[in-house]
């Protein structure tokens, strides 16, 4: 079940990549003043207890953004309510990465409390060797990703090598006028949030662009592998700062390092590389075309490497394939831990902690009223 409600905003915060797993999380907690930290392992029902946070917010009327497990289908890591400064994280989520807020009260919800432990105790030693298989599991599929990025590469230095490094410095600057106009916000202290625009799960390739740019005027980036499309987003995003406005930019699920999408939310305007495993056509009467190999490309290119770039193409797909066997294979281990946790899921203390923590929720919103 999903939380599909008006004014939310649906992303990956961490992903399964070519540089193993990544957090970009502390980045949507920047001035956030309350966290709530469901710690624990496998935290069973975690979910469905942070979407019931996420929908009491937005009743209310406040905008909710849903943090999506990269792992788990149908997951999330967790919700953030901006406008209260509060927001619900699942440790599980992190994989060990520690929550780095300084300035946020961090409070803890123990959620080992609602297991029987003496049932958890009986089966230990087959919980270990299964963590131990989805370890393994995780790491072969992380360098599987790292094989894909180093073939990927070999493919964007054809590209790179016939690229006219001008035209993209001018395409920037020109679509970064497209973009923002005139509009300018002086003095004004800007954000930036750092977001995965879609995300390696052992489903295959997953994004929320439809619902990201729900309601944006939309750029439709085009091109190849090295044909400067990330480049050009960072000019873009780096120009809507210097003008005073805060800015969305989503890095690739697959190489952090690369950029996929910016977003100048105040501005309703959008700019995404649309090309697999996220390729989207023009279905809005307002969505433009940006074509970067037309535009900034030696012509024939295509023509005259089209055997070694056909090569590298089904290099880097059997690749990513063998990848997303491997997390699907580590999901296959992280579910059968989850069934001997819900084994020992305590229903009673479950409710108890819900209970206290829906009575201090209520609390807070209704301070933020008065």
């Amino acid at each position: 079940m999903t939380l599909v409600l008006g004014g939310n905003i649906h992303y990956y915060a961490c992903g399964h990549t070519s540089r193993g797993f990544v957090s970009l999380l502390d980045s949507s907690l920047q001035d956030i003043r309350t966290i709530y930290l469901i710690r624990g392992e496998h935290a069973f029902g975690a979910s469905d207890f942070m979407r019931e946070f996420g929908r009491s917010a937005a009743s209310e009327g406040e905008e909710v953004w849903v943090i999506h497990s990269p792992f788990l289908r149908g997951g999330i890591d967790g919700i953030v309510m901006p406008e209260s400064r509060m927001a619900v994280i699942a440790e599980s989520g992190l994989r060990g990465e520690p929550l780095r807020c300084p300035d946020a009260d961090i409070r803890s919800i123990d959620w080992t409390d609602v297991y029987d432990k003496r049932r958890l105790a009986d089966r230990e030693e087959e919980l270990a060797r299964l963590r131990e298989a989805m370890e393994q599991s995780f790491s072969a599929a992380y360098a599987r990703f790292a094989e894909a990025l180093r073939v990927h590469d070999d493919w964007e230095r054809i590209y790179i090598t016939n690229l006219d490094k001008q035209a993209t410095v001018e395409l920037a600057a020109r679509t970064a006028e497209r973009m923002l106009g005139n509009a300018r916000r002086p003095g004004r202290q800007t954000r930036t949030f750092l977001r995965f625009l879609g995300a390696a799960t052992p489903d295959g390739a997953r994004d929320f662009v439809p619902r990201l740019t729900k309601g944006l005027k939309r750029y439709l980036l085009k091109g190849r592998p090295g044909s400067g499309k990330s480049t050009l987003l960072g000019r873009v995003a780096a120009e809507a700062a210097s003008r005073g406005f805060d800015t969305e930019i989503y890095r690739c699920g697959f190489d952090p390092a690369s950029l996929d999408m910016v977003i100048v939310r105040e501005l309703g305007v959008t700019i995404f590389d649309s090309t697999a495993p996220h390729e989207y056509f023009p279905e809005r009467e307002s969505d433009e075309i940006i074509d970067m190999y037309e535009t900034c490309i030696r012509p024939g290119t295509d023509e005259t490497f089209a055997g070694e770039i056909a090569a590298l193409s089904e290099a880097y797909k059997t690749e990513m394939k063998e990848a997303i066997g491997h997390l699907a294979r580590a999901r296959s281990h992280f579910d059968r831990i989850v069934q001997i946790y819900a084994g020992a899921f305590d229903y009673i203390s479950a409710d108890l902690l819900k209970s206290d923590l829906r009575q201090e929720w209520s609390k807070r919103l209704s301070l933020k009223k008065a």
